[in-house]
Parts: structure tokens; C-alpha cells; sequence
């Protein structure tokens, strides 16, 4: 599971780290919090989902929580 985890972790560092480059987001944004934060995120959701909670709940909660951090990110352009 660690390593799987590890993985998942590269693979949104990475993907946030191309979206600095393109100019996206700061280059100062701490790349390994926020993709830590993102997981994180999901997992709880994920939980969040087979406890009973709503989809629709759910999907509420993930875009307000992306725009927010995306938002928090802001653009280098």
C-alpha cells in the first residue's frame, strides 16, 4: 500500500509541476503538500462514499475544495 501510495503521490507531483511550468500556478507552490492534500482528499471522499454519504455531497464538497486550493495557487502568467 505504501508503495502504491508513493506512486499516486509522483504521479499528481508531477502533473501539478507540469502546470507550474506552463505557467498555471506560482512557482513557488509547494508541489508535495498539495499533492499530499489532493490525495488525501480523495481518499476521504472515497471513505466518505462507501460510509453512505451522497454522491452529490461528495462531488459538491471536491469542487469547492479544488477551486479553493487552485484558486490559492493562482497564476505566474
Amino acid at each position: 500500500m505504501y508503495e502504491q501510495r508513493m506512486k499516486i503521490l509522483g504521479v499528481v507531483s508531477e502533473y501539478l509541476n507540469l502546470q507550474i511550468e506552463k505557467g498555471f500556478f506560482k512557482k513557488d507552490a509547494d508541489v508535495n503538500a498539495i499533492a499530499c492534500g489532493l490525495v488525501s482528499l480523495y481518499d476521504g471522499l472515497s471513505l466518505s462514499k462507501i460510509i453512505g454519504i451522497s454522491n452529490d455531497f461528495n462531488k459538491r464538497a471536491w469542487t469547492e475544495t479544488i477551486k479553493a486550493i487552485f484558486a490559492s495557487l493562482g497564476s505566474s502568467r
